[in-house]
């Protein structure tokens, strides 16, 4: 495996052109999955109200906690679609294909054993920064790091389960060079916090009209002498919210599926070379 290091630009700058002559196709995969996935939420907000119950009464405890971990473990299952969706139609474009219609791209998204993989490891980076929330999360971060070319793996190599968690956990581990800064680790590091910044920037502007209109309503009741009351948050309100959400993370969702792709793929041309062709034909291979 070359032990020269990974540049910047590989995990910056390539991304952003590839997404600037492939934004269409991805985008129209990635936005049908996350109207899908925006659905639990909304109907969580028509359910509550809009609004958090007295949570000092246990009844009411009980039933929030159900609601809302229903509602966000439902979308989270949902939202895993529309990821590996976005994999396989980038690494379809990078063979050189023309981009996968949007059944063509939900279908190998669909497949039991890329779907379930990803389950698991989506589990695992939760227990580690649950288990690791003393720690600052560190856990759920070295997870988040070590399997971040599962998806990649998955649809280059077809493989699935702990073989493809195995697969992802050695292309990152290795180092040859002996140095941090430039090693694939580094690498994914660096690419996860440009997505997270991405993530924080534009979900913060997607929510920027609810938070406008609760202050705004915050601040006239405050004006008028009202008690401090839970805001109800209208439908509408919810509609647009909606709308804004799903849009955002559709173009969040672009840079990691593109990012990730481009470093595995920069990693195997490092580490295996020609064989990586040969190996895949004899898996394919009755």
């Amino acid at each position: 495996m070359s032990s020269a290091p990974i540049g910047l630009r590989e995990i910056l700058d390539a991304p952003i052109h590839f997404l600037r002559e492939h934004f269409k196709p991805l985008i129209s995969i990635a936005v049908v999955g996350q109207g899908v996935a925006v659905v639990p939420i909304i109907v969580y907000q028509i359910v509550s109200g809009g609004q958090t119950p007295d949570l000092t009464v246990p009844s009411k405890l009980g039933g929030y906690l159900a609601l809302t971990y229903s509602a966000v473990g439902t979308q989270w299952l949902i939202q895993i679609l529309p990821t590996l969706a976005l994999y396989y139609a980038v690494k379809q474009i990078m063979d050189g294909r023309e981009a996968p219609s949007i059944g063509e791209a939900y279908q190998a998204a669909t497949v039991p054993r890329h779907y379930f993989t990803y389950v698991i490891q989506g589990s695992i980076i939760l227990i580690g920064f649950t288990v690791g929330a003393l720690c600052c999360g560190l856990p759920g971060m070295a997870a988040a790091v070590l399997f971040c070319l599962l998806a990649p793996v998955m649809f280059h190599e077809d493989r699935g389960w702990m073989d493809a968690l195995n697969r992802s956990y050695q292309l990152v581990w290795e180092n040859p060079s002996g140095k941090f800064v430039g090693s694939t680790a580094f690498a994914a590091l660096i690419a996860g916090t440009v997505y997270i910044g991405l993530s924080t920037a534009i979900s913060t502007l997607a929510a920027m009209p609810s938070t406008v209109w609760t202050m705004t309503e915050m601040f006239s009741g405050a004006a008028s002498g009202a008690a401090p009351t839970a805001i109800a948050v209208p439908a509408w309100l919810v509609l647009v919210g909606a709308v804004l959400g799903v849009a955002a993370q559709s173009v969040v969702a672009l840079y990691p599926a593109v990012a990730f792709t481009m470093l595995y793929r920069e990693v195997i041309r490092r580490r295996d070379g020609d064989d990586l062709a040969e190996a895949i034909q004899e898996r394919l291979d009755p």
